[in-house]
């Protein structure tokens, strides 16, 4: 779920665990592409070039409140 997927994240961040959080961004990127979310899939292919950078995932927790105020609007 993203909500799990956003807390590896940052617990990765916070302990500079850089296998976590490529394994956690490979997750985001494939099930974003999966279902369309082009930018969402972008952002995590941009974290996993620059791990552990604080800006990217910044950008990834932005990229999903927006998707989820989007979601939440329609439903």
């Amino acid at each position: 779920d993203s909500a799990q997927l956003l807390r590896d994240l940052h617990r990765a961040l916070s302990t500079n665990d850089r296998e976590l959080a490529d394994r956690t961004l490979h997750s985001l990127k494939g099930a974003a592409a999966n279902i369309g979310l082009t930018a969402l899939a972008g952002l995590a292919e941009e974290g996993r070039a620059h791990p552990l950078d604080a800006d990217v995932t910044q950008d990834i927790a932005r990229e999903m409140a927006r998707i989820d105020r989007s979601v939440r609007s329609v439903a």
